[in-house]
């Protein structure tokens, strides 16, 4: 990969990184966002889904850490977080990469067939179509 690949990639994390919140990060291709603590745990944003995982933990942090995800259910929660990610990197000029994208669909797939299965009471529509959720 082109050193100045990464170097876009790290930036564009830094840009969006929530003042204030303290970066952890882990090997694992996972992410976390501890709200209470404004921690996120990610990978260093080295490639395109290292910098998806980045920028959805951070996406979380600044839509859903003011009490944004009060009533919501799990799967747009995640939606959210997803879609805000991906725009993130097009404003930047930077196209996910098309496994992410179906990744990223597919866990919100997982999501909602939770969500079911746990008693949910409704499916958010927007993030059902967008997940190619069929049900």
């Amino acid at each position: 990969m082109a050193h100045n690949a990464v170097r876009d990639y790290q930036r564009l994390a830094a840009d969006w990184t929530p003042v204030g919140w303290v970066i952890e990060y882990r090997e694992r291709l996972t992410g976390r966002c501890y709200y209470r603590q404004k921690k996120i745990a990610t990978p260093r944003p080295t490639t395109l889904l290292r910098l998806h995982i980045y920028l959805h933990e951070c996406g979380h942090a600044h839509l859903h850490a003011r009490g944004g995800r009060s009533g919501k259910p799990v799967h747009r929660i995640e939606y959210e977080a997803e879609t805000w990610a991906f725009s993130k990197m097009r404003q930047a000029g930077i196209e996910p990469d098309p496994a992410s994208v179906e990744r990223a669909k597919a866990y919100v797939r997982r999501k909602i067939r939770r969500g079911i299965k746990c008693g949910g009471q409704w499916i958010d529509v927007e993030a059902a179509q967008w997940s190619d959720w069929t049900g």
